[in-house]
């Protein structure tokens, strides 16, 4: 089935593939943060709240890692229908959809095995595969540290049009619509790089994660608290001298599934902080479609073609994809006219419904 370079949605299986290994959870790893789009994103908001696009679709295309002999599949088709669909009913209620555009194999052992998230030398071997307009989520069996440790994920610059998730993390703890929140620029509810919120939110716009109504959390404050359980257990003290936390436990972008709990939502602070990117940040406007699209005349000779829609897309004249062509095409109804070929040798095509609610 991996030889097969033209993929429609009902051919999707996994009866080839061998069912990734699922081992202990691990955070993610650490990001820079672009302060230059962080401030844009922040007065854009703060002056045109009220004019905010909704309602938006962003295109995500999906690689699989193995070694270099195809061994060792960081994951599987079905693993990536089940995060891509877990990620739709997590962004949902910002009324943010996603288009799956498709996957495809990268045979690296270097790349499933041996990234450093910490150093952008070594991650910088992930940028000949990222895939224009669209967020390039990579599955890969580990990824490593400055410490020698390891990570469950890593978007390494918030915000960003790539991530990565290690096996460990598939179908864990929401990992994969973690680090998209990354690319998309939300931070953890305890960043502790602006600074720690107090538990009355005075300073909730300047601190932490700089979303209002994700409460203060303790995580990066040492060693004041315990994990254990689904519970707050600790003499954190904030600015104030208050210490009655009361944390985000089921907040996606918390840390506090490693305590027990399960990590359900994001909060409708976080959802607007999405969209403000999504507003202001150039790469993260250029994976988004519009609500229809005619498309065509086109040829994609060894090319990329990403193209989608919110309701229907419809070819028009020539479309062509040849020799290792990647192209992928979706919408609620996806229409291909006379003039549509597709003869991709190495390259593959992809043609999806696609499954917005909005």
């Amino acid at each position: 089935m991996r030889n097969i370079p033209f993929l429609l949605l009902f051919l999707l299986g996994n009866n080839y593939f061998v069912q990734a290994q699922q081992l202990a959870p691990l955070q993610c790893g650490k990001y820079i943060i672009d302060t230059a789009a962080e401030e844009q994103a922040r007065i854009f908001g703060v002056t045109n709240r009220s004019t905010l696009i909704v309602n938006n679709m962003a295109r995500v295309y999906f690689y699989i890692v193995t070694n270099d002999d195809g061994s060792l599949p960081a994951a599987t088709p079905a693993d990536i229908e089940n995060e891509f669909n877990q990620m739709v009913n997590d962004f949902a209620p910002n009324n943010l959809c996603f288009a799956n555009m498709g996957y495809r194999y990268i045979n690296s052992t270097n790349i499933n095995f041996n990234i450093n998230c910490d150093n952008p030398a070594s991650y910088n071997a992930l940028n000949p595969w990222l895939v224009p307009n669209c967020i390039t989520i990579f599955f890969q069996r580990a990824l490593g540290s400055n410490s020698g440790g390891g990570y469950g994920g890593n978007a390494y610059t918030i915000p960003n049009t790539f991530c990565s998730v290690a096996t460990g993390n598939i179908n864990n703890g929401r990992t994969t619509s973690h680090e998209v929140g990354h690319c998309l620029g939300l931070l953890h509810t305890f960043e502790p790089v602006n600074g720690f919120e107090n538990i009355n939110g005075s300073n909730c716009s300047t601190t932490a994660d700089r979303v209002c109504d994700t409460p203060s959390d303790p995580w990066s404050r040492g060693a004041c608290f315990s994990s254990s359980g689904c519970a707050y257990t600790g003499n954190c003290v904030d600015a104030n001298g208050a210490s009655n936390f009361s944390p985000p436990f089921n907040n996606i972008m918390s840390y506090w599934w490693l305590g027990g709990c399960a990590a359900t939502n994001f909060s409708n602070g976080q959802n607007s902080r999405v969209n403000v990117f999504l507003n202001t940040n150039a790469a993260l406007i250029a994976t988004l479609s519009p609500t229809s699209v005619v498309h065509g005349p086109a040829n994609y000779n060894g090319t990329y073609g990403m193209i989608a829609a919110i309701n229907n897309l419809s070819t028009n004249g020539a479309v062509v994809c040849t020799n290792n062509c990647v192209v992928g095409m979706a919408g609620r109804v996806v229409t291909l006219n006379p003039g549509f070929r597709a003869t991709p040798s190495t390259g593959k095509v992809t043609i999806r419904g696609n499954i917005c609610t909005y």
